[in-house]
């Protein structure tokens, strides 16, 4: 006879249950939003570096209270324009929500896309008891998240 036995269909079920709960808390909510936090900063973190190799002038990202930043030219009072909305670029973490970040921390880049203030820091952002760390690099300036 072909076909499965109930101990065949017990186990396989069994372990389809197991990897399926392995699975779900990467799956939640507050870890796509943490994530997709994560991916935000970071950019942006890409973005002051790339404006401050094409245009020849300092820029920079000062995060502050908590779940707010702003991307400035020679300093944080003049934040450039927002290139999808051509308001002041200062950002929040709202839409995140309840995504926040550890703050006091500045990162400003030369002409060469170099870290002047805050290369090799990071900025910490966690939601529900998750986090996701950026760091920026000493000497590239480049952002990663772990």
């Amino acid at each position: 006879m072909k076909g499965w036995t109930l101990l065949e269909l017990v186990l396989v079920i069994a372990l389809l249950g197991i990897l399926v709960s392995s699975f779900l808390p990467r799956l939640s909510p507050q870890t796509a939003g943490l994530d997709a936090a994560a991916r935000k900063v970071r950019a942006d973190i890409a973005y002051a570096q790339s404006l401050a190799m094409n245009r020849g002038v300092p820029h920079g990202v000062e995060f502050t209270a908590g779940v707010s930043y702003v991307v400035y030219r020679i300093s944080p009072a003049t934040p450039v324009s927002n290139p999808l909305t051509q308001q002041p670029f200062s950002e929040d973490l709202s839409e995140f929500r309840p995504t926040t970040m550890n703050t006091g921390y500045r990162v400003e880049f030369n002409s060469m896309g170099q870290p002047v203030i805050g290369g090799g820091g990071s900025v910490t952002l966690t939601n529900s008891g998750v986090s996701r760390v950026i760091d920026v690099s000493n000497t590239t300036g480049r952002a990663t998240i772990r």
